[in-house]
């Protein structure tokens, strides 16, 4: 009996470390196998993170660059700009120049009530003028209405003073006598030296004659042509 009752307590107790060894052994892979699996997940979710990194990255990385195209663009309008602006600038400065110049080198005349412009090289042309007078001496000024020098003199008759102020000669041709005889007085008036006149042009007699002749011959004519 006790040999019987010692090989069944042998008996469980091998039953018992083999149940024992198995449940270790059944545990050791439910945990390697959870291992494993914690470790595919933690794979898996690795690669879904890098995944999404990569995505946003790309994303990142096209919206810098969108970023910097747009600043490209707005630094290559703004150079334009800038460039625009500097040559309005040269122009501006060159316009003003020249109205500056202009303004210097041209002279208004109120005569009569009528506005003439010359160059003012041309009304200095001679000297001793009376426009020579006028424009080298600060006392003369023009009006501040109309930026004009006046002048008491007729205008249409200033249109011959203009011609011989440009051209240096001066033809009567169409005036009649009374006219001529005026612009000479008014060519006397402003000082100017008439030292040749085209008498065939003006008068219809043919030889060059000097100012003091021309004035004879005129208030000759003067007194000779009768009134109307």
């Amino acid at each position: 009996m006790h040999g019987s009752s010692s090989i069944g307590s042998g008996s469980i107790g091998t039953r018992l470390k083999c149940i024992q060894d198995t449940q270790a052994q059944e545990e050791r892979q439910m945990k390697e196998q959870h291992a494993r699996y914690l470790d595919q997940v933690r794979e898996a979710q690795q690669n879904e993170l890098k995944i999404l990194a990569d995505k946003h990255a790309a994303q990142l990385q096209a919206f810098f660059e969108d970023v910097q195209r747009a600043a490209a663009q707005i630094d290559a309008e703004a150079n334009a700009l800038m460039e625009k602006k500097r040559q309005w600038d040269i122009v501006e400065q060159r316009v003003h120049e020249a109205m500056e110049k202009l303004s210097n080198s041209v002279v208004k005349l109120n005569v009569g009530g009528r506005i003439f412009a010359l160059p003012k090289d041309t009304l200095l042309k001679y000297e001793g003028s009376y426009f020579h007078a006028m424009l080298s001496q600060s006392k003369w000024k023009p009006d501040l209405d109309n930026d004009a020098y006046f002048i008491d003199a007729d205008p249409t008759l200033f249109e011959y003073v203009m011609t011989y102020l440009r051209e240096g000669d001066l033809s009567c041709e169409g005036l009649p006598p009374l006219k001529k005889q005026r612009l000479m007085k008014t060519l006397d008036y402003l000082n100017l030296e008439v030292l040749e006149w085209d008498a065939s042009a003006s008068v219809g007699f043919g030889p060059i004659l000097g100012r003091m002749e021309q004035l004879r011959l005129h208030h000759l004519l003067a007194l000779l042509t009768p009134p109307c």
